[in-house]
This record gives C-alpha cells, structure tokens and sequence, in this order.
C-alpha cells in the first residue's frame, strides 16, 4: 500500500472558471488542503482507486457528504447542496450551464446525477432553469421554481438560488423540529409501557402460586396484577407478535399524508399543544411570504405559496380568505385582520411594513418572532413532559410492586 492517493477533483478558481484535475495527497481531508491553498473552490472530489469501484465523496457546504452516489432519491439535504453550490458557482460569475454541468459531473449513477444531466439537456435546449427544473426529478417545492422563475426575471438568479437553499434548509431545520417534538415522549412511553410488560412477564409470574393457596386473604390490586402476569407469560409469544405488529403498523402509519394530517390537527385541539401548532404555523407561513416577497414574486403568487405550507384545516380555510380579499383589493394587512390570520401585535408589523414599503422585512422579523416562539414553546413542553411520563411510569410500576408486597405479606400473615 503506498502512502499517497490520487484525488480526482472539479472545482472554481477565483475568477470563477471552472477547473478540474487529479490531486495526490495521503487522505481527502489533505487534498482538499492543497486545493483550497491553490484558492480554489471545491464543489466534487473523488479518489482515483487502483482497484474495485470508484467510491465518491462529494462536499456539501464545505462538509464530507457519504452516501450520494447510489442514492434511491434525491433527499432535503442534497437540495440544499445543490442550490448552496449553485448559487456559489453563479455568484463567482461561472456560466449557468457549465455550473449545472459541474455539478453533475461525477453524479452519472445516481438520482442528483440524473436530475442534473436532464436539466443539463433542457438548457442546452434554450429552456429557462425554472422550466428545466420543473420535472427534473429532483423534488422541489413549488417556490423553488417560483424563486428560480424571479430571479430570471430580475436578473438575480443567483440571490434567487441562495434564498432557495436557505429555504429547503430552513424548511428541513423545521421539519426536524417537529420530528424531535413528537418522537421524544413517542420513545419515553414506549419505554414505560416496555418496561411495564418485562415486569408483568417475568417478575409477576414468578408469585403467581400465591394465587393457589386457599388461605391467602388477597387484596383486589394483587389479584388483578398476579392474573395479569400469569395471563401474559402463558401467552408471551402472542403478546410479542401483537406487539411486533402494532409497532410497524404504527411505523407505517405515521408515513401516511392522511395519519399526519390527522395528528397535526388533533395536536392543534390539545391545551398544550395547540399554541405551538399556531405558532408553527404562522412561522412557516410568514417565512415563505417574506421570502417571495424579497425576491420580486407578486404578492398574489406569494401568498398562495405561503398558504401552500399550511398544513391545519383552519389555517389553511383563513390563508386563502387572506389571499381571496387580496385578489379583490383589499391591503394585506386588512384582510389578516378581518379574518383573524395573525395576532394584533403582528398585524401592527405587517401594516407598517406595507405603509414604508419594506413589507419583505416586516415579514422577515414576524417570521423569527414565530420561529423563537415556537422552539420557546417546544422547550417548554419537552421539560414538563418527561417528569410527567416519569411520574406515570414510577406510579404503575410502583402500584405492581406494591401490589406484588401486598400479596407476600398476606401469606405471611396466614403462616403466622
């Protein structure tokens, strides 16, 4: 084994042209030294293997990205990527095919390779990047298209891909969120009921033959949990497959549109929850608007895909009421008054940013305000949630114990 690989590499010098070549260092991270000393921009590199497969590994935002070769589908992550890199290529001033084209190289076997070598084609067929974007295989949320379709426009593609990656980031930093939200008391009361179950199938059996003797005086408690444990060690098996079922079809269940609608809508009803809902909600909603808005999108475009990102039923149904009195006349301000869209505090931002014309910004700081707010309230719940579940699971576990005791003592008291 030598101590020095070859690194196949695409990158941008400083004047923006587009370079590509073979490094040799002894590791990526090295190589990537040497490139970045020469000041070039690294958007691929590849180790040139003297046997087997040719391994990719691709840099996203400056960070080592595994798996993109070969993927299934293209996922929110290598979006970012992919208009972070664009944007990059664009503003350095390199033209917007052979960017398209950098991009790709390297990518021939995979979803992003495929995507980019169609919207590559499109390009060199005279069609727009919004066009060629349109059914690339690549996933993308309809603003997208409508940033990438204003910056044409405008002139400002550039700004126009950058605000698109920022988006899908913030969008997947959203979404996390809200994963992290409902899977933390998901796995704390999937512990409790866990350990519940061991305890009921080993432990409580192992008393069970105080239920065969005729003088024990058993509480009712003790009854109840030393049948329950008897019932559950002689069926253990058909417990554990029910339990194996219901845990996929829960899996499954929670992937379905319908099911997460349904949940997102039960979680706006709750007393807990249902002020984090509303505030994820309206961050979503202002970010999406003021993004458009900053980047030359009419108001009436942008505000249907704002109320695209409603995921509630009322929101949503007051989002298009919004856009409805919009369309008619009305200022913007107005309308989410008259059809109660957002708290008092923030229509006095919107209708200030409408009357000094710097509506965007206006949008831009409600949006973070939603945002702090929302994450305020997701710490809140998280820190009343799991001594809440503790307390649960030390109660019932308790209770069975106590119960188990209860049943011990009262043979003791027989025998003496």
């Amino acid at each position: 084994m030598t101590d020095s690989l070859y690194f196949r590499y695409s990158a941008a010098d400083p004047q923006g042209q587009r370079r590509s070549g073979v490094v040799q260092a002894a590791n990526l991270a090295l190589a990537i030294d040497v490139l970045v000393a020469q000041g070039l921009r690294v958007f691929q590199i590849d180790p040139v293997l003297e046997q087997g497969p040719k391994q990719s590994a691709a840099l996203v935002l400056g960070q080592g990205w595994s798996g993109l070769t070969g993927s299934a589908r293209v996922s929110d992550l290598q979006r970012v990527w992919l208009f972070d890199e664009l944007a990059t290529l664009l503003e350095s001033g390199v033209v917007l095919a052979e960017a398209v084209e950098g991009l790709s190289a390297g990518q021939e076997h995979s979803a992003v390779g495929a995507a980019l070598a169609h919207v590559n084609m499109k390009l060199r067929g005279g069609v727009p990047l919004s066009g060629a974007l349109t059914d690339s295989g690549l996933g993308l949320p309809r603003y997208v298209t409508e940033l990438v379709r204003a910056g044409e426009s405008t002139g400002r593609l550039a700004g126009s891909a950058r605000a698109a990656a920022q988006q899908l980031l913030a969008e997947f930093e959203f979404r996390r969120e809200v994963n992290s939200a409902l899977t933390y008391p998901a796995v704390l009361i999937g512990s409790g009921l866990m350990a519940m179950l061991v305890v009921f199938v080993f432990v409580v059996p192992k008393f069970a033959t105080i239920l065969d003797n005729p003088k024990a005086d058993l509480p009712l408690l003790s009854l109840w949990v030393l049948h329950g444990g008897v019932w559950l060690a002689a069926h253990a098996a058909w417990v554990a497959a029910v339990t194996l079922a219901l845990a996929l079809a829960t899996a499954w269940a929670v992937r379905q549109p319908r099911v997460r609608q349904w949940a997102w809508e039960a979680a706006a009803q709750l007393p807990f929850t249902g002020a984090w809902v509303q505030d994820a909600e309206s961050y979503r909603w202002s970010s999406m608007l003021a993004l458009l808005t900053q980047n030359r999108v009419g108001l009436l475009e942008a505000l249907a895909q704002a109320n695209a990102t409603l995921r509630g039923r009322t929101m949503a149904f007051r989002g298009q009421q919004v856009a409805d009195a919009v369309r008619q006349g009305r200022a913007l301000a107005a309308a989410l008054a008259e059809h109660r869209m957002l708290s008092p505090s923030a229509l006095s931002l919107v209708r200030v940013g409408e009357r000094s014309g710097t509506l965007d910004r206006s949008l831009a700081t409600l949006a973070s305000r939603y945002r702090s707010a929302s994450q305020q309230r997701v710490k809140r719940f998280l820190v009343l949630l799991e001594p809440i579940t503790i307390l649960f699971i030390s109660v019932v576990l308790g209770g069975v114990m106590i119960s188990v005791i209860l049943a011990v003592t009262s043979l003791t008291n027989v025998i003496g």
